[in-house]
C-alpha cells in the first residue's frame, strides 16, 4: 500500500523538485550576472549612449568673453527659452563651458542640464527641434522643414554643414549663435558597440620573471619605455625636454599617490621618478572633482566595472619612461570607472589648447574613444544589429552628431601644410588617440574610434609581443588606414592581460579580482596603452628639433616588419 502510494506521487514530487530547482538556476544566474567589482553591486543595465538629462549646445561667439557671460548670452537666446528654459526649466553650468579660438572665429561647447528628460528617445526629439530652429535661423525665408529630411533629424540624409562649419567673413552678427545641438555622448577607454567601453583586458601582476627584470639592477626607466632606432642627437635622459603632454584620461586621488610614492619610491624606479614631488616633479593631475564628474556620467564598463583610476597614471608611466623631460598634464575626463562624456573632454582639450603659439611643443594624449560608431557601412550594418538605437541614424547624421569634436580636434592638426597648402601654424602641436577594442571573434575587423578617426588626430592600433600580429581587440589604426600607427599594446588572456606579453606599467591600486598589489606595477593590453607609446617616441624627437609630422614621418620609416598590418603601419 505504501509503495502503491509512494509511486502514485513520485511524479508530483519530481515535478516540484525540478521547479524548485529551476527557480534556484536562475537566482543564481541573475546574481552571477550582478557586478562583482561594482561597490554596490548593481546588475547590467541596457546600453547608454549619451549621458541622460544633458545636451551640447555648439556656439559661436565674439572674443573676451568669459564663462559667465557665454552661459548669460545663451539664457537670452530665444530658441533656448523656447525649447529649454520654459518647457523644461533646463540651466547652463557655466563652470563647465570649454571654448577654443578657431583663426578668427571663437567657438564654445555649452553644457546644458535638461534634468526633466531622461529618456534617450526624449532628448532626441528634443535636440531634433533644437536644429531645426538653429537651421531655420539661418535661413530666415526658408520653409518649414520636415524632421525626416533635415540633416540633423531623424533618419536625416545631408548634414547640414552651416551648423557645424565656421561662418564666412567675421564675427557672428550677434554676440552669440548657436550652430548646432548634440547628445552629451558618452566615452570611455575604448568603447564597444553597445554602449559599453573597457580596455582590452583586464590589468594582472606581472609575471615573476618580468617584474624582477624591471626592478633588478640596471638602468631605471629604461626598462620600462623600450625605443626603436630613434636618431636622436640628446642623450636618451634628456628625451622630452621643452614637450608638455596632456593626458586625458583618469586619475587617482593625490593621497592614493602620496602614499603609493611613500611605499614604492625605494624599490620601483618608474613609481620614483614619475611621482616624485618637488619643483621638477614630471606630473601635473588635473582634477575635475569626483561630485562634478560623476555629474556628467556616472556609469561603469559592463565587463569591465572595477575602479580603473590607474589607466590615466599608467599611459602616463608609459610616456615618461620613453621620454623622461617632457612635463605631464594628466587630466581627469574619465569617471573612476573610465566613463566620460563629450563635455567632459570638451574640458581636457580646453585646458590643453590654452596659450597655444606658433613655439609650443604640446602632444594630446587621448587614450579613449567616443561612443559613437564611425559610419562605415560594414560596420554601421553590424552595430545597427546589434544595438536597434543606431537605426534611426543616418551615416551623414552621425557625422554632423560628432562635428564639434572635430572641431575641437582641428585645432591641433599636426600636418604641417593643410589643405590648402597654408603652413600649420602650430607645427608642434598634435593629438594622439586610441583607435578602439571593439574587435571580437563574430565582428568585421571595426574602424577607428572617434577622435582617432578625425583626420587631425593620429590613431594607433594595437600589435601582439611579436610587434607584427594585430591584437584580437584591436580596431583598425584611423580612417584611411595607412594614416594610422600599429605598435605593442599588450597580449590579451582571455578576458584578462597576458602576465608575460602584457604592457607593463606604474599602478597604485589593487586589481580588479581584489588582489593585494605588491610591487607598484601591473600588466595590461589594450590600444589605449600602444598609444602613450607613440605619443612618447613623438615627444622625444620633438625635443630634438622635430616637428608633429616631422617626429610621424621618422616614425614611419623605424619599422622592424616593413609590412602594414591589418589595424595600421607598424612602428615596433
Amino acid at each position: 500500500m505504501i509503495v502503491e502510494t509512494l509511486s502514485r506521487w513520485y511524479p508530483l514530487v519530481l515535478l516540484l523538485i525540478s521547479i524548485v530547482l529551476a527557480i534556484l538556476l536562475v537566482l543564481l544566474w541573475n546574481k552571477l550576472r550582478r557586478s562583482p567589482d561594482r561597490p554596490d553591486n548593481r546588475p547590467e543595465e541596457a546600453p547608454h549612449h549619451f549621458a541622460p538629462g544633458q545636451i551640447s549646445l555648439l556656439a559661436e561667439h565674439r572674443s573676451g568673453l568669459i564663462k559667465e557671460d557665454i552661459a548669460a548670452l545663451a539664457r537670452l537666446d530665444p530658441l533656448y527659452r523656447e525649447e529649454l528654459l520654459e518647457p523644461y526649466n533646463a540651466y547652463i553650468q557655466a563652470d563647465r563651458i570649454a571654448t577654443f579660438e578657431q583663426d578668427e572665429h571663437i567657438f564654445s561647447l555649452i553644457p546644458v542640464q535638461v534634468p526633466a528628460l531622461r529618456q534617450e528617445d526624449q532628448l532626441i526629439e528634443l535636440i531634433d527641434r533644437l536644429n531645426i530652429g538653429i537651421d531655420r535661423r539661418d535661413e530666415p525665408g526658408k520653409p518649414p522643414i520636415d524632421s525626416q529630411s533635415n540633416g540633423h533629424a531623424q533618419n536625416g540624409n545631408a548634414p547640414d554643414h552651416r551648423s557645424i562649419q565656421p561662418s564666412d567673413g567675421e564675427q557672428p552678427a550677434s554676440d552669440l549663435s548657436f550652430k548646432l545641438a548634440t547628445p552629451s555622448w558618452l566615452a570611455g577607454g575604448t568603447p564597444e558597440p553597445d554602449g559599453s567601453g573597457s580596455p582590452g583586458a583586464r590589468p594582472m601582476p606581472p609575471s615573476p620573471d618580468v617584474r624582477d627584470k624591471l626592478l633588478g639592477s640596471g638602468p631605471g626607466l629604461t626598462k620600462f619605455g623600450p625605443a626603436p632606432d630613434l636618431h636622436l642627437s640628446l642623450p636618451r635622459e634628456e628625451w622630452g625636454g621643452g614637450v608638455d603632454v596632456y593626458i586625458l584620461d583618469t586619475a587617482p586621488c593625490d593621497i592614493d599617490i602620496a602614499r603609493a610614492y611613500e611605499r614604492w619610491r625605494h624599490t620601483n624606479p618608474l613609481i620614483a621618478s614619475l611621482l616624485r614631488p618637488g619643483p621638477d616633479r614630471p606630473l601635473d593631475i588635473h582634477y575635475a572633482g569626483a561630485t562634478h564628474l560623476l555629474e556628467q556620467a556616472d556609469f561603469y564598463h559592463p565587463g569591465h566595472n572595477y575602479v580603473m583610476s590607474d589607466h590615466g597614471l599608467f599611459v602616463a608611466g608609459i610616456i615618461h619612461a620613453i621620454a623622461p623631460k617632457a612635463k605631464l598634464h594628466l587630466i581627469e575626463v574619465l569617471n573612476p570607472y573610465g566613463v566620460g562624456t563629450l563635455n567632459s573632454i570638451a574640458t581636457g582639450f580646453d585646458l590643453a589648447a590654452r596659450g597655444i603659439g606658433p613655439q609650443s611643443k604640446r602632444v594630446v594624449n587621448a587614450s579613449l574613444g567616443l561612443e559613437v560608431p564611425q559610419p562605415r557601412a560594414d560596420w554601421l550594418d553590424y552595430v545597427r544589429k546589434h544595438d536597434p538605437f543606431w537605426r534611426q541614424f543616418s551615416a551623414s547624421r552621425i557625422t554632423t552628431m560628432v562635428s564639434p569634436l572635430e572641431r575641437i580636434c582641428e585645432l591641433f592638426d599636426y600636418f604641417d601644410l593643410d589643405e590648402f597648402g597654408n603652413p600649420n601654424r602650430h607645427p608642434y602641436v598634435g593629438a594622439v588617440a586610441a583607435a578602439g577594442n571593439d574587435h571580437t571573434p563574430r565582428s568585421p575587423l571595426p574602424p577607428a574610434r572617434y577622435p582617432a578617426a578625425h583626420r587631425s588626430v593620429l590613431g594607433v592600433g594595437a600589435l601582439k609581443h611579436d610587434d607584427k600580429t594585430p591584437a584580437e581587440y584591436s580596431n583598425i589604426a584611423d580612417t584611411p588606414k595607412s594614416d594610422g600607427i600599429a605598435t605593442f599594446g599588450g597580449d590579451p588572456h582571455g578576458i584578462n592581460t597576458d602576465p608575460t606579453y602584457g604592457v607593463v606599467g606604474a599602478y597604485i591600486g589593487t586589481f580588479p579580482d581584489g588582489s593585494e598589489n605588491g610591487y607598484g606595477l601591473a600588466s595590461w593590453a589594450g590600444t589605449s596603452f600602444a598609444t602613450p607609446r607613440i605619443s612618447g617616441y613623438i615627444a622625444a624627437l620633438m625635443s630634438d628639433g622635430r616637428t608633429f609630422a616631422g617626429a610621424v614621418k621618422e616614425l614611419r620609416a623605424v619599422v622592424h616588419h616593413p609590412e602594414t598590418t591589418a589595424v595600421g603601419e607598424v612602428v615596433a
